[in-house]
């Protein structure tokens, strides 16, 4: 996907385990094919790669660099990778300031030692600024509001339940992995989604097994053993019941989702 704002085209791709930020700036572009320093530079920094070609910048990181970078960003572990989306209403206004800082890096390039021009601090916070503007999908809650976003508890719950697919211990274990005690966090967990913690969390594994089921791939017992069930009567049952719940089970970013179109309750 190809965005243009001004003289600026930019887009975004995922391959190979690493997400790609390409830049191509118009207004260089004679400066850039003239200049020998500029025809390859490349920085590579804790699984982040800096690459200017004269009037091409590709700024490149690895699906492990990207999730800690949310995860400074959301203050919460992620767990899924982070898949970058076409916004240009959102994106365009924060373009301009990403590539005035691209452009003053290529103009230190000359006579300068490449290897200490950007430190890890410095690419780290590039790629964690252009990731923070760029709208994402599996971190939606990023264009919400900070007074609209869950509570950092629930937050933290959600993610530890979906990580676990469903298998936790006891939601005394999931209250432990966030931030406030038992009590506060099943009566906010209850307010916001309807549901309680442990219902919740046997809806999500049994989404988790129907979507395993649906795969084909293996038979009813083994998934059953997968995911710790003994009694594989007795899961065909719950299933078939899960099948006709009109309980909504969301994951997490579809939570999200429906915060942000005004379906689900924003504050307790």
């Amino acid at each position: 996907m190809v965005l243009t704002a001004q003289n600026i085209n930019f887009s975004v791709s995922r391959s190979q385990e690493n997400t790609e930020f390409l830049f191509n700036f118009s207004g260089i572009s004679e400066r850039g094919l003239a200049s020998h320093e500029t025809a390859g530079i490349a920085f590579a920094r804790g699984e982040i790669v800096f690459r200017s070609a004269g009037s091409q910048i590709r700024l490149t990181a690895s699906d492990d660099k990207m999730r800690d970078v949310f995860s400074e960003i959301l203050n919460r572990k992620i767990f899924a990778v982070p898949v970058f989306q076409t916004n240009v209403a959102y994106i365009s206004p924060y373009i301009e300031p990403i590539a005035a800082i691209l452009r003053r890096l290529i103009g230190k390039v000359d006579g300068e030692n490449h290897a200490s021009l950007l430190p890890n601090t410095m690419l780290y916070n590039l790629v964690r600024h252009v990731a923070y503007v760029w709208p994402n999908t599996n971190s939606p809650e990023l264009s919400l509001s900070p007074t609209d976003r869950p509570p950092l508890a629930i937050r933290l719950a959600l993610d530890y339940i979906y990580s676990r697919r469903g298998m936790v211990k006891s939601v005394h274990d999931v209250a432990s992995h966030t931030n406030v005690g038992l009590r506060a966090l099943e009566t906010s967990f209850t307010d916001r989604l309807g549901i309680g913690i442990k219902r919740y969390c046997k809806c999500i594994m049994l989404r988790k097994i129907s979507e395993q089921v649906q795969k084909d791939t293996q038979s009813l017992t083994q998934i059953a053993s997968e995911f710790g069930v003994s009694n594989v009567a007795r899961l065909r049952k719950e299933l078939k019941e899960h099948a006709t719940d009109h309980t909504r089970t969301l994951y997490p970013w579809e939570i999200y989702d429906l915060i942000r179109e005004g379906k689900l309750k924003k504050r307790p």
